[in-house]
């Protein structure tokens, strides 16, 4: 299976939404603003424009913890009879880095 349309299949985040705060010099900083969350790819990706897939099924995605803590597509779960487990649908442009 591949995902099209620029949108990535992965891992539900699993976070627990709780505002976290870090102390550092005297000021509080809420620590998803600092924070990169690897999801799990669960479908190959790659451009129409492109031979072979740029993201493979099994890579990690990197996005801005705090974007998976307020954005309601980070919320939203699907089922699908091709995958085995729930998972949710980012846009490519939301990724900060591939590992």
């Amino acid at each position: 299976m591949k995902s099209i349309n620029n949108k990535l299949l992965l891992k539900p985040y699993e976070g627990d939404r709780k505002i976290k705060a870090t102390v550092s010099g005297g000021f509080a900083t809420v620590t998803q603003k600092s924070t990169l969350v690897g999801l799990e790819v669960l479908a190959d990706f790659n451009r129409e424009t492109e031979g072979s897939p740029l993201i493979k099924k099994g890579d990690m995605v990197y996005f801005q913890e705090e974007l998976l803590y307020a954005s309601e597509w980070a919320r939203k779960t699907y089922d699908c009879p091709s995958i085995e487990e729930k998972f949710i649908i980012a846009d490519i442009g939301s990724v900060v880095c591939v590992g």
